[in-house]
């Protein structure tokens, strides 16, 4: 009877044994498939990013928010004369228009530098980088790309550490309307953007310094059809390079191509090594929702859902992306749902942690930490 017994024990455990070795088979399977899936689409999204944006690496957004404290005009003698003498919040006021009056000091005008990025290219070879100006300007007037056989453009000025500058234009800007202005009534909203290219990246140690202005041209006969900034300096960027908090790595968001696929949003560095000097991030925050507003842009002025995305390989929304190999889905994002607001940050454990992480729509504080980005599907 014992041996019966005995017998009847060791066959039980080899079948646990079994059982057990299948059981673990079938998890290394999963968490294999899991894993494939993801190096799949973190290989799927290299391509597309590079194909989009090119064969970059890491681009890195400084933000400024700053106003240009000199605007001038076209008189008409055809001489640039100053239009606020340094004070643009306090000029003009927002009942006036290139019509209904005939001194344009009446007219508001702001002209804001919103961000500079800086675009390190992959090329070992190139050591050059290249520099994007960003800039929010609020006019009662359209800007122009050219006029009159003359084309708007911008500039940036480089100062590295030996002091040696150097002067940068740019051959082209993009404009792009943002719908009227909420604090004034007679001005409409306008994204300005420009880039330069060939900076050599030794201009990027420590004391170096950028400073960028914008010439528009407008269809406003009171200025000359023409109003320039002065120069607005942004933060030096190389003091705080490797500081994670002080800047934003760029999230490429890839939209989505058809056929059921979702947009996706893809870690700054998947594509190759980051510029000498920079302490890697922990992870990107991002959020996305659905624009709702049919006058403005802004992210407070939305009612649609705000959203995280879903990491690959799993069926979970999660507030961030994983720096180095994550790829998310936005899920919403899908062709033809219409135009959605992005907005991402930096994250770094113990220097610059996550604000409500738990839920999404967690208050990100001042626009000057986070990149928002505006896609139509």
């Amino acid at each position: 009877m014992k041996t019966i017994n005995s017998l009847r024990l060791i066959l039980s455990l080899i079948a646990l044994t079994a059982f057990m070795l299948v059981l673990k088979s079938c998890k290394k399977d999963d968490s294999s498939t899991i894993n494939n899936e993801a190096e799949a689409s973190r290989v799927a999204a290299i391509k597309a990013t590079k194909v989009r944006y090119g064969n970059i690496s890491a681009e890195v957004i400084y933000k400024v928010n700053k106003d240009a404290e000199e605007l001038f005009y076209r008189d008409a003698s055809g001489n640039m004369v100053s239009l606020n003498n340094g004070n643009p919040t306090s000029s003009g006021l927002c009942n006036y228009n290139c019509s209904n009056t005939t001194d344009p000091a009446n007219l508001h005008l702001v002209y804001s530098i919103s961000y500079v990025k800086r675009t390190y290219l992959c090329e070992s070879t190139s050591d050059k980088s290249n520099l994007t100006a960003n800039w929010t300007i609020s006019v009662p007037f359209t800007p122009l790309t050219s006029y009159g056989g003359n084309n708007s453009t911008g500039s940036i000025k480089v100062t590295s550490p030996s002091s040696t500058v150097g002067t940068f234009n740019a051959s082209s800007v993009t404009i792009r309307s943002l719908g009227a202005d909420p604090s004034c009534t007679a001005n409409t909203l306008y994204e300005i953007t420009y880039y330069v290219t060939g900076v050599v990246n030794s201009y990027f140690g420590s004391g170096m310094l950028i400073d960028a202005s914008l010439s528009l041209y407008n269809n406003c006969s009171l200025v000359g059809n023409l109003v320039t900034t002065g120069y607005v300096r942004a933060p030096d960027g190389s003091l705080v390079s490797d500081q994670p908090c002080h800047r934003i790595d760029k999230v490429w968001i890839n939209p989505a191509s058809g056929g059921g696929t979702y947009s996706t949003a893809a870690g700054d560095y998947i594509l190759c090594t980051n510029p000498t000097g920079f302490t890697t991030i922990t992870s990107h925050q991002l959020e996305y929702r659905l624009k709702t507003s049919s006058t403005s842009s802004q992210w407070s002025d939305q009612t649609g859902t705000i959203r995280w995305s879903v990491p690959v390989g799993t069926s979970t929304p999660a507030s961030t992306i994983d720096t180095n190999t994550g790829v998310s889905n936005m899920i919403s994002m899908t062709t033809g749902s219409g135009t959605w607001l992005v907005r991402y940050r930096n994250v770094k454990t113990s220097v610059c942690n996550i604000i409500s992480p738990t839920t999404p729509g967690g208050d990100w504080g001042s626009d000057i930490s986070w990149v928002q980005e505006v896609w139509t599907l």
